[in-house]
């Protein structure tokens, strides 16, 4: 975050994360105010090495996306995937099993 903030400071337009949180929560669907995106990534992979392995990968994905949708697109796109996979424009799991490593 100190680094996008740094960016934003500097005049940038866009930084390599602007929209990361959102897309994580379309790529997995699920959407809800007490969900983080790190809280995401540790219920679908687990475990917080697990989450972190998977950063590479999720990251050149989220590239991909963002070209294709632009930043202004994730949001819109997210919303109508959890309405039609839910019937709701938010989700969450009902239950997690994950494991915080300290």
């Amino acid at each position: 975050m100190g680094y996008c903030d740094a960016c934003e400071r500097l005049g940038c337009s866009q930084t390599p994360l602007d929209g990361w949180g959102q897309w994580v929560q379309l790529r997995f669907l699920i959407s809800h105010p007490a969900w983080h995106w790190t809280r995401i990534l540790l219920h679908v992979y687990g475990s917080d090495l697990a989450s972190i392995e998977a950063l590479p990968i999720l990251h050149r994905e989220f590239l991909a996306v963002r070209v294709s949708l632009g930043i202004e697109g994730i949001f819109p796109e997210l919303r109508r995937r959890l309405v039609f996979e839910y019937g709701q424009d938010w989700h969450q799991p009902s239950e997690t099993n994950t494991v915080r490593e300290t």
